[in-house]
């Protein structure tokens, strides 16, 4: 958890899927050059911004890797971070970003 959260703060600012993402930064922005998935509060404006960003859509997250890793080659990227977003449709959003979405899309500290 980062400095600055507490899981109290995480669990009244989480009323439902509709504020929280999956994310996955690309290599170069990871600390301790680990993966692994954080899950986050959405950014006011995000779900605009990511429709905006030639989103995939899949109905079930085991899909989400091979479905990355094919819109990332479409984009010419390398390196690549990955936020997934459950839509009301009962899907969800795949972006990827050359960047980390977790500074792009999400609020990761708290106020």
């Amino acid at each position: 958890m980062r400095s600055g959260s507490s899981p109290g703060m995480l669990q009244s600012n989480v009323s439902s899927h509709e504020n929280m993402a999956l994310v996955v930064n690309p290599q170069q922005h990871r600390s301790q050059n680990q993966l692994h998935v954080h899950m986050l509060r959405l950014a006011v404006d995000a779900r605009k911004r990511l429709e905006a960003e030639e989103p995939a859509y899949v109905t079930d997250l085991q899909t989400v890797w091979r479905v990355a890793a094919n819109s990332a080659a479409n984009k010419g990227l390398n390196d690549y971070g990955v936020i997934v977003v459950k839509r009301d449709t009962a899907d969800y959003m795949v972006v990827v970003t050359a960047g980390s979405p977790e500074d792009e899309f999400t609020k990761w500290r708290c106020d």
